[in-house]
């Protein structure tokens, strides 16, 4: 969102959740998220999706992400020489 809410990102294979995000910050439903490039592997600013749900935690907040790409790993490569 424009607050740019920090988050740890982990994917279940459907959808994105973003873990530790702080109690004092307010993620929304419908707020875009992108990378930060803190991780220094993806650049800051590319787009991820969008929040689903927030759920409150004990100690921190997570986000639902609806990812815009849906990413599969293939079960196969083949390499053609």
């Amino acid at each position: 969102g424009e607050n740019h809410v920090p988050g740890v990102a982990m994917g279940n294979g459907e959808n994105i959740q973003v873990k530790f995000i702080p109690q004092w910050t307010e993620p929304k439903v419908g707020d875009e998220v992108t990378t930060s490039g803190m991780d220094r592997i993806f650049f800051a600013g590319i787009p991820v999706g969008v929040v689903t749900e927030i759920i409150q935690e004990e100690s921190y907040q997570s986000a639902i992400v609806k990812p815009y790409v849906s990413a599969h790993a293939p079960l196969y490569m083949y390499a053609i020489k």
